[in-house]
């Protein structure tokens, strides 16, 4: 963390709304950990209060959402509610997925205790549908990149459903990977998120760096499909 720059990490910046790129390792929000969350830096570089509208895991990289006043933040929290806002993310799996591109539905519950969703083939009482679509983009000799788009918005979602086809994500030893990585971070971040802009009316889409931590994900980055 001590070579993380704020003003490197801010991808767009408005007077309503500020997309940052958060790396694996800390919080996206306050909260009750001595550790600063992405939030803390931000208010502290911009110098007022922020509203975070999306949220990633701790172990999980890219693209955050935040409102420069509350105003905006329900604007956008409104967008995020009603699945007007399109995430896109990229994970390396540790088994090939089945198909080279697939919607998973299945059904999940929250469980508070253990901090994981459960997960169900059937809708039973209690679960949430939960549906994604995934895409494999690449495969390395022990790893496999795939593009998800998520259709629902739920608790671990992306982790429990490729976890559940049997394709756990690198380091993700939560939801069955073989081992962790060693700074506990998960290979999952938030690649892309796109929206119409209630405050402009125009089309907007941000792009998040692929990060450079470790070597698998700079032999991501090295892939043609990511150079322009």
């Amino acid at each position: 963390m001590t070579e993380y720059k704020l003003s490197d990490a801010i991808i767009f910046k408005s007077r309503k709304y500020i997309v940052a790129h958060k790396p694996a390792g800390i919080n996206s929000q306050v909260n009750r950990d001595d550790d600063k969350s992405l939030q803390d830096l931000l208010e502290i570089y911009v110098k007022h209060k922020l509203f975070i509208v999306s949220r990633l895991d701790r172990p999980v990289s890219g693209l955050v959402l935040f409102g420069s006043d509350s105003k905006s933040a329900a604007e956008l929290s409104e967008l995020m509610r009603t699945r007007k806002i399109a995430k896109t993310y990229l994970a390396l799996v540790e088994k090939r997925p089945p198909q080279k591109e697939q919607v998973l539905t299945h059904y999940v519950s929250r469980n508070a205790k253990s901090r994981k969703s459960l997960i169900n083939n059937s809708a039973v009482s209690g679960y949430k549908k939960a549906e994604l679509k995934y895409e494999l983009l690449h495969s390395f000799d022990n790893y496999h990149l795939v593009k998800i788009e998520t259709i629902t918005g739920r608790f671990h979602q992306i982790r429990v459903q490729l976890a559940h086809i049997g394709c756990p994500i690198k380091g993700d030893v939560k939801y069955g990977a073989r081992r962790s990585n060693p700074d506990r971070s998960i290979h999952l971040m938030s690649y892309e998120m796109g929206f119409n802009s209630p405050f402009s009316n125009e089309k907007v889409k941000y792009t998040a760096v692929i990060p450079d931590t470790d070597g698998l994900w700079k032999a991501v980055k090295e892939l043609d499909i990511f150079k322009s």
